[in-house]
C-alpha cells in the first residue's frame, strides 16, 4: 500500500521508525508467504511422481484420459502433441504412443 498527498506531512522520527518496523513487518510476511507458497507449488514432473505413488489410481486415471483423447481426437487428431506431460503420463502405462 502507497499513501501519497500533496503536501508534505511532518512525523516525528519516531513515529517514522514505527512506520519503517511495520513495513519491514509486512515484507518480512510477503516474503515468507512467498516462500512457502514455493514449497507448495508442483511442478509437472512432481505431479506426474505424486500420480505413480498409487499405481492403480494413477492406471485409472490414465485409461479415462486415454478414452477422453480418443473421443478428442475426432476434431483433433494431434491433440496430445500440445500436452507433452500428459503423453509422458500415459506413456507410463504404453498408452497413447504414437497413435
Amino acid at each position: 500500500m502507497i499513501l501519497a498527498s500533496v503536501k508534505s506531512i511532518n512525523i516525528s522520527s519516531i513515529q517514522q521508525d514505527e512506520l519503517n518496523q511495520k513495513i519491514q513487518k509486512y515484507i518480512h510476511y510477503v516474503f515468507e508467504m512467498l516462500k512457502k507458497h514455493k514449497d507448495y507449488e508442483f511442478t509437472e514432473e512432481r505431479i506426474i511422481a505424486t500420480l505413480l505413488n498409487n499405481q492403480s489410481y494413477a492406471k485409472d486415471l490414465a485409461y479415462k484420459i486415454h478414452r477422453e483423447l480418443d473421443i478428442l481426437r475426432c476434431d483433433f487428431p494431434n491433440i496430445l502433441d500440445e500436452f507433452i506431460h500428459t503423453k509422458k503420463f500415459l506413456s507410463y502405462f504404453n498408452l497413447d504412443k504414437g497413435e
